[in-house]
């Protein structure tokens, strides 16, 4: 073993042929051991009825942007929400953290916006959809 570390390039060489090893035995591992995470990605769009962006954000946008961004369970926490203000409407972007179950975290999206959805005059509230994200990577389960 000595021989082995008395020469910086063997032991440079051994650890390059391990790495080498190493990343060959990931390629062939079966997608189905890889582990069942998720990482949910949720989108909420709305038109703004008769407001302007402006007075939909000073109205409505920062109370429920504040709302998404709280939304907080034991098993349930939001990462990252993004907010897009255009001519079209409103989208929110809305990403949970790791292991959160896609499902719940849809679930629970829905129950913020549908309980703010009282607020909102009726043609903003008609305007709602709220769909999960696919390309977020990991499991939609």
């Amino acid at each position: 073993m000595s021989k082995l570390y008395s020469s910086p390039l063997r032991v440079y060489l051994l650890l390059a042929v391990l790495a080498l090893a190493g990343v060959l035995s990931g390629l062939k591992l079966p997608i189905s051991l890889f582990p069942n995470s998720s990482k949910p990605r949720i989108n909420v769009h709305m038109a703004y009825g008769d407001a302007t962006p402006e007075e939909f954000l000073n109205t409505y946008g920062l109370s429920l942007e504040g709302q998404l961004k709280s939304i907080s369970t034991d098993s349930i926490e939001v990462e990252k929400l993004s907010a897009t203000y255009d001519a079209g409407g409103v989208d929110y972007d809305i990403i949970f953290k790791w292991g959160v179950p896609s499902k719940a975290a849809l679930r629970e999206v829905e129950a913020v916006v549908n309980s703010f959805g009282g607020r909102l005059p009726k043609d903003v509230r008609d305007s709602v959809n709220i769909w999960p994200r696919r390309d977020s990577g990991g499991s939609s389960r």
